[in-house]
């Protein structure tokens, strides 16, 4: 084999294996993403709720006076 062929073929495996190492990163990124999108509305419906209920509880209080 000679050594140009070699530097080259060495060249594009290793260009390859960049690529295909960014293209994993990418996807456990969006998937991470994903799944922290997904627990911050699990979080935060229960919040809005209290919230709410906190603020009508507080309307009804004021109502009272």
């Amino acid at each position: 084999m000679n050594p140009l062929l070699r530097r080259n073929l060495f060249w594009f495996v290793t260009n390859l294996l960049c690529v295909l190492f960014q293209q994993i990163t990418k996807a456990a990124n969006d998937s991470l993403f994903f799944m922290y999108n997904v627990i911050i509305k699990i979080l935060k419906v229960p919040f809005n709720y209290q919230i709410r209920t906190d603020l009508a509880a507080y309307k009804i209080l004021k109502e009272r006076d």
